[in-house]
C-alpha cells in the first residue's frame, strides 16, 4: 500500500530520525520530503495503524488515486 506520513512540526528537523524509526517498523520509504515534512513509501496494509503512534509521525494517509477519462471518451 501506497501511504504518505506527516511529519509532527516539532520533529520536522529530526526528519531522518523519524524515516528510521518507519524503516524499522516495516516502511520502504520512497522519498523524504524534508521541505515538506512529509515521507513517502509503501507498507503492507496490516503496519498501517503500528506506522501513527510511532514518535513524531503527524498522520499516515493511504495515496488516493484518480484517474482521468481519455480525451476521446464522452463527456458524461
Amino acid at each position: 500500500m501506497n501511504i504518505t506520513v506527516t511529519v509532527a512540526e516539532p520533529d520536522r528537523v529530526q526528519i531522518t530520525n523519524v524515516a528510521q524509526r518507519l524503516r524499522s517498523a516495516g516502511m520502504e520509504i520512497d522519498q523524504v520530503l524534508e521541505a515538506l515534512g512529509m515521507i513517502t513509501g509503501t507498507v503492507p496494509a496490516g503496519k498501517m495503524a503500528a506506522l501513527a503512534v510511532l514518535d513524531g509521525v503527524a498522520s499516515v494517509d493511504e495515496e488516493v488515486r484518480y484517474q482521468l477519462p481519455d480525451p476521446g471518451d464522452e463527456v458524461q
